[in-house]
């Protein structure tokens, strides 16, 4: 069962005190078709009695749908005001979550942006803590060690390049001259400055060569170290990886090796 109120609420079930009273309201009803004039006193009587208690029960239920109505439209206003609520945290959230998205978006772009950054802080820091080059003041004529930018400035040119792989070969060709950890990190700055030179062209140029120990020695890719006593056979140990040139597809700068005997891998 569902009813309509007065005053155009949406249609919603009876409450089961509700249904009481329609039943009460039912009694009432039957109960007021009076006996006929034909019927005692006696059967009068009771049916005033029993319209009376009926009655009252329809009155003090009436009372109590009233209260009940009270707190349905209570409820019903709280609901109301909690959706407004929830509504306006929607439009809030996705105020944020448009300021949220674009603070990555942005975070992104400058994540980016960094990175090449720390590499370059990284690897300047290598260089200028190396002891050969606190010590030789010729390492920081070629590349210079006042500021990261100058450091990048002035090594990411190609003729900055060679200067670096030309004082290598020099240091190459004296055993001990540097610590093998000390060689290591020269290498990588290197590549790094082989790579910033390369991100300045359209399509990369100069890469450090690979040559593997035990190859057929090629006179074409290979530069006999001073240090060795041979002049054929294999490549015993490479000193210093040379420079490609991908665009001319040959060495712009021979691997330094030291020719061996043994058989050729």
């Amino acid at each position: 069962m569902s009813e309509k109120t007065g005053n155009n609420q949406d249609p919603r079930p009876l409450t089961p005190k509700e249904i009481k009273i329609a039943e009460a309201m039912a009694e009432i009803i039957i109960g007021r078709l009076q006996p006929d004039a034909d019927s005692g006193e006696a059967a009068k009587k009771a049916w005033q009695t029993q319209y009376k208690a009926l009655n009252g029960k329809y009155e003090a239920l009436n009372v109590e749908n009233a209260a009940l109505r009270a707190d349905y439209d209570a409820l019903k206003s709280d609901n109301a005001a909690l959706r407004s609520d929830c509504d306006a945290l929607k439009s809030e959230n996705a105020v944020l979550q448009a300021r949220y998205d674009d603070a990555k978006a942005e975070s992104a772009v400058l994540q980016a942006k960094l990175g090449p950054f720390e590499a370059l802080l990284d690897i300047y820091g290598r260089y200028d803590g190396l002891e050969t080059v606190k010590t030789d003041e010729e390492w920081r004529k070629i590349l210079p060690t006042d500021t990261p930018t100058r450091f990048l400035l002035c090594g990411s040119r190609a003729n900055a390049i060679t200067s670096l792989w030309g004082k290598m070969k020099g240091v190459c060709e004296r055993r001990g001259a540097i610590s093998g950890e000390d060689w290591n990190a020269m290498l990588d700055v290197l590549r790094f400055l082989l790579d910033r030179y390369n991100s300045t062209l359209d399509s990369p140029a100069l890469e450090l060569m690979e040559d593997r120990e035990g190859a057929a020695f090629n006179d074409e890719r290979h530069e006999r170290s001073q240090s060795g006593s041979q002049y054929s056979g294999r490549v015993a140990e490479v000193l210093l990886p040379g420079i490609w040139n991908r665009k001319e597809n040959k060495a712009f700068r021979k691997s330094v090796v030291i020719v061996g005997d043994g058989p050729i891998r």
